[in-house]
């Protein structure tokens, strides 16, 4: 997890193409789950600006492992390695 902030210090575009994927996945889920109006607007821009603006790494770093889990790669890693590696103690 180490790479990754760098990676966005060293390639300012990608840390605002972050934040503005995090912001929007952020407001669609309020807004789905308490629904259009006032309160989900509210809602919405404390949690963009806690997540988005204050906690970046720790949200790039939550996003990563989910884009991880979701794509199936853990499996592959938890799974397939030691299977490869059984027989060659």
């Amino acid at each position: 997890m180490v790479g990754l902030p760098a990676i966005m210090e060293f390639f300012p575009i990608l840390k605002l193409l972050f934040m503005l994927f995090a912001a929007l996945i952020i407001f669609n889920w309020i807004r789905n789950t308490v629904g259009p109006g006032t309160l989900s607007l509210v809602i919405a821009a404390i949690l963009i600006y806690i997540f988005v603006f204050q906690l970046t790494w720790i949200t790039w770093g939550i996003w990563v492992m989910y884009a991880l889990l979701t794509y199936g790669l853990w499996s592959i890693l938890f799974w397939g390695i030691p299977l490869v590696f059984k027989g060659k103690t």
